[in-house]
């Protein structure tokens, strides 16, 4: 069973209409718009270097949302974080396509499903083919997890009535992208006391960790879309945004965070650095 890491709340709120001569409220004013909020979201967002600590909504925490009806695609849209919710733990998101909920949301004993994920960084959510999501995770990354981990949401269904009683969808967010948290150390035998990481390299057997996947939101399983364990997909560098410095007290150093896909590496995983001088350093294979 999953555990639930981040919930949302989509608010459809209410919207008047102007006409020459007065406002008026009829039922094209009261369709309402759909706008999303998010709160607490737990473990699944951090800043550099990705210490535990302080999680909170960041300016890439896109949604892509998806509203079905009795399983067939009725809306899907793009939305984006408001920028009084960044650094927060609570956002407003707002659709890149304003929906108004009488365009889809017209049959009152209809079972309506919605599902999202996030973040949505830069297309709109338009890739919807059966229920899967075409995304990516790229083999260049920064540390900051959050900008990487693809977050989805359970399903939640309602009838149309209940839509437009409550105006509103709770979701409740899981993981779907796995992570590796690597904590480097400076060998107790090395000549100097200390040194500065600017990148981290790891390389699996067999295995794909980065690259384009595809998102089944039905159960929130990610899955490679290409020949698994293909060479330029079995390696994921993190270049981070500035240098780190390396102990030989590992608890003085950071961690450094690589997002991959959710696979079972078999064999051997490589590692190396890279200091801001520009040497290579040797780190053993971890089984």
């Amino acid at each position: 069973m999953k555990n639930i890491l981040a919930i949302a709340l989509i608010g459809l709120a209410a919207v008047s209409c102007s006409k020459e001569g007065g406002t008026v409220s009829d039922s094209a004013a009261q369709e309402g718009l759909i706008s999303f909020s998010a709160a607490a979201p737990v473990v699944t967002r951090s800043h550099f270097p990705g210490a535990a600590g302080t999680m909170y909504w960041d300016s890439y925490d896109n949604l892509g949302v998806y509203a079905l009806k009795n399983g067939a695609l009725q809306k899907q849209d793009f939305c984006t974080i408001g920028s009084a919710g960044v650094g927060t733990n609570e956002a407003t998101f707002s659709p890149k396509n304003i929906l108004y909920t009488a365009e889809w949301a017209d049959d009152t004993e209809a079972e309506y499903t919605f599902c999202a994920y996030y973040p949505q960084v830069s297309a709109p959510a338009a890739t919807w083919s059966n229920g899967e999501v075409l995304l990516n995770i790229p083999a260049a990354q920064t540390g900051e997890f959050g900008l990487y981990h693809i977050c989805c949401s359970e399903p939640v269904s309602m009838t149309g009535a209940t839509i437009a009683k409550n105006k509103s969808v709770r979701f409740a967010f899981a993981p779907a992208s796995s992570m590796v948290r690597v904590r480097l150390v400076m060998d107790a035998g090395s000549d100097v006391k200390e040194t500065w990481i600017k990148q981290v390299t790891m390389t699996a057997t067999g295995v794909a960790l980065t690259g384009d996947c595809t998102l089944t939101l039905a159960d929130g399983t990610l899955t490679p879309t290409t020949t698994v364990g293909s060479s330029d997909r079995s390696v994921v560098t993190v270049n981070l945004p500035s240098p780190v410095k390396i102990t030989k007290t590992a608890a003085d150093n950071p961690y450094i965070d690589l997002v991959i896909l959710p696979v079972a590496p078999a064999g051997n995983l490589a590692f190396s650095a890279i200091t801001s001088d520009g040497v290579r350093l040797t780190i053993a294979q971890k089984s």
